[in-house]
């Protein structure tokens, strides 16, 4: 950029707008200047002039207040042009200062004009006004002192002074030429300092444009979510947007200039090889899925688009990096994915569980599809027992010949499965590591293949844990994943509703078997009394039999009718507590006659002749609240049980009082109850021997209603019994009844 021209009109304006406040300051000085030599001339006049002294120290006086008139004019209002107004003004006063010096001084001045010509000339040169203002003071006191020759006459003066007029010529015309070289070298030199200061401003301004531009361009950077890298060719970092740097870990700053290879060791090669194939090519490479190391050490899963970097001259100097953090995208896509994974696995499980309703094929299948859904290498099925309190193996999958033989062996006790079962109080599934639990679910694995790991899926119903579904893996240092974990719970609850349902299945053929047994029971039982009617009242018709005979043919038919009769009010008896009618009528009873009553009802009871029924004698005083009619059918059914299945030896009836409550025990001498038969007995319909060929008649609703009175009375039944040594039912109820009032079965 060439500088502007001395005369340039972007230079005159500038000088014309800095001369005023320049010219001012220069008037200012001339006009101190002025005082100055006044002052210092003044021992010179008063020297040459003693008898004037009074009349020249009132002159000086005068000439100080002009002169600082003067300097008040200074402050007054004359626009751009002021400085030189004020300048003329000076030169005004100065020459008439000059005049009122020689008119009062008595003509003798030479002091006061050698001042006034030392003023002009400093004006000249320390002041830049224009030579046209400067040329102009000169003629006004040039003017004042060619008036000199013609005022001195008048005032009876001689004019001394021809010679201070030359001499003030020459000074004028000296003071003009300075004052013309003076302007032309300064507004030479303002013109190099304006160019100067146009060249730095404009380069400031140009450098504020571009520090703008910058901190414009690193905001919009910054407010990118995606990370952004400028880099060269040598993979060297250039820029960074903040998220970049935050990836990191370090301020943008510290990024510049650091290789990737400094903060991606194990990356940096493979995103180097992808950055010069996008500089080679000069094509953009889009698209790129891959991990990138935070600053906290995780890998992040990012997109990344790669594009040239365009130097100004067009040549690539290195990539521009676009990375967006798609770890949440990657995140629910796997989510997805392993939703879809655990949805087709829990339907294959339910399709194959729902498959059969037999309870053997199920957990077959069961232990088969948990293995594979799993991934395991084992599965097997473990069921409680309740009546030993032990966990036993019902079935399995992917067992070796050995695995296989152990379970068939295995029980295992409730309370070495305690770990187990304390998981399950808060989920369904458990790991279990078995060197923990050696010799419990240890025992299932064949050591010389290592235990492995296994996990535990709880098989419930309700709430209560009935069972373990148990998948196994051999290597120990396998850890089970969260979505074998949900697979896993998800198995729990379709395994648990499939066993439900089978169990249900199972009850309702048991039911319709128990129905189907009933009816042929019910018909068997009237079948017989029935036929005895008929056949001893076909007897009874023959005249052939006398009078004591038909008398017994009729008793027999009596006794016919009463098993009858007994056989239909236990029917009804089931009807009314199934249907929740039957009424429980609490009442003070005395035992002692309670008893006897209940004595004297049941000699009556049919039995062999070589069974004989003792009855205690030894009765307890005592008073007790309960259902009279619901204790006698209690006892009577007992009793009635002993005596049936009782073919010789006793039947022996008690009563005992034991702390707040009373005991009634009925043990016979009869063929007793095998152990496998003691739980279902008093379940309804159900006999030790439920064939048509059995040797003992009745309904199999005896001991039912015996349980559900009991239970009705506050109390309990209790049975202790082996095959061929007899049987002993104790019933235990409270002396005090939990209310008085009558209260409907629930």
């Amino acid at each position: 950029m060439s500088p502007p021209a001395p005369d340039s009109p972007a230079v005159g304006a500038a000088y014309d707008a800095e001369t005023p406040r320049l010219v001012a300051a220069g008037a200012r000085l001339v006009c101190f200047t002025g005082i100055g030599m006044t002052i210092a001339f003044a021992p010179l006049d008063r020297q040459l002039y003693a008898a004037e002294a009074g009349r020249l120290g009132a002159l000086r006086v005068a000439i100080v207040l002009v002169l600082v008139g003067i300097l008040w004019v200074l402050r007054l209002p004359f626009g751009r042009r002021r400085p030189e107004v004020l300048a003329l003004v000076a030169c005004v006063a100065g020459g008439t200062t000059s005049l009122a010096m020689t008119i009062f001084g008595g003509g003798y001045a030479s002091s006061h004009n050698a001042g006034l010509n030392l003023t002009v000339l400093l004006g000249a040169l320390l002041v830049p006004w224009s030579p046209v203002w400067m040329a102009s003071g000169c003629l006004v006191l040039g003017g004042v002192a060619l008036l000199r020759p013609l005022v001195l006459p008048l005032a009876g003066f001689e004019d001394l002074f021809a010679g201070q007029l030359i001499e003030f010529g020459i000074t004028s015309v000296i003071a003009v030429l300075g004052s013309t070289v003076r302007e032309r070298l300064r507004r030479h030199e303002f013109a190099a300092r304006f160019a100067a200061d146009e060249a730095y401003r404009i380069v400031s301004a140009q450098a504020e444009t571009v520090r703008r531009q910058q901190e414009e361009q690193k905001t919009i950077l910054d407010a990118v979510p995606a990370m952004i890298w400028f880099k060269d060719t040598e993979n060297r970092i250039l820029r960074a947007n903040r998220a970049a740097a935050e990836s990191v870990g370090m301020p943008a700053e510290m990024l510049e200039g650091r290789s990737t290879y400094e903060l991606y060791p194990e990356e940096a090669a493979s995103y180097h090889t992808d950055d010069l194939e996008v500089i080679h090519s000069g094509r953009p490479k889009l698209g790129i899925v891959e991990q990138l190391a935070t600053a906290s050490g995780e890998k992040h899963w990012v997109r990344t688009d790669k594009i040239p970097y365009y130097a100004a001259d067009g040549r690539i100097v290195g990539v521009v990096v676009f990375a967006v953090d798609i770890t949440l995208q990657k995140l629910a896509e796997r989510a997805s994915a392993e939703e879809t994974e655990i949805f087709a696995g829990l339907a294959r499980v339910g399709q194959v569980l729902i498959s059969s309703l037999d309870t053997p094929v199920l957990l077959e299948r069961l232990c088969q599809v948990t293995a594979e859904v799993l991934g395991c290498d084992a599965a097997d099925t473990l069921l409680w027992m309740p009546t030993e309190d032990v966990f036993v193996p019902v079935a399995n999958y992917g067992n070796t010949p050995v695995e296989r033989e152990l379970a068939r062996t295995v029980q295992v006790p409730r309370e070495l499965m305690s770990p187990v079962l304390a998981a399950f109080r808060t989920e369904d599934v458990a790991e279990v590591d078995p060197a923990k639990v050696a010799g419990v679910l240890g025992a299932l694995s064949q050591p010389p293949r290592g235990l492995g790991r296994q996990l535990c899926i709880a098989l419930r119903r309700d709430r209560d844990v009935v069972g373990l579904q148990v998948a196994r893996v051999r290597a120990d240092d396998v850890v089970f994943t969260s979505k074998q974990r949900r697979l896993a719970r998800g198995i729990a609850q379709i395994a648990s509703v499939a066993l439900a349902n089978a169990r249900l299945v199972e009850q309702l053929e048991r039911v319709s078997r128990l129905k189907s047994e009933f009816v042929s029971t019910v018909s068997h039982e009237l079948r017989t009394p029935l036929n005895v009617i008929l056949g001893y009242a076909e007897m009874a018709r023959d005249p052939g039999f006398d009078a004591d005979e038909r008398t017994a043919l009729l008793g027999r038919i009596e006794d016919a009718g009463a098993q009858l009769l007994e056989l239909i009010e236990s029917t009804l008896e089931i009807g009314r507590l199934e249907a929740g009618r039957e009424d429980i009528r609490i009442e003070p009873v005395a035992l002692r006659a309670f008893w006897r009553a209940l004595g004297d009802g049941c000699t009556t009871i049919p039995h062999r002749p070589e069974v004989r029924l003792e009855w205690g004698a030894e009765i307890p005083d005592v008073t007790l609240e309960t259902d009279p009619r619901k204790l006698t059918v209690v006892l009577r059914n007992l009793v009635g049980n002993a005596l049936k299945f009782t073919e010789q030896g006793w039947v022996r009836v008690e009563v005992a009082v034991a702390g707040d409550g009373i005991r009634f025990t009925v043990q016979d001498t009869g063929i007793g109850i095998r152990p496998e038969d003691q739980g279902t007995i008093f379940e309804m319909f159900r006999q030790a021997d439920g064939s048509d060929s059995r040797r003992f008649g009745g309904t199999g609703l005896g001991l039912y209603i015996v349980r559900r009175f009991v239970q009705q009375l506050g109390g309990t039944v209790m049975l202790e019994s082996a095959p061929g040594t007899g049987s002993r039912f104790t019933v235990a109820l409270p002396l005090a009844s939990t209310s008085t009032q009558t209260r409907r079965a629930a």
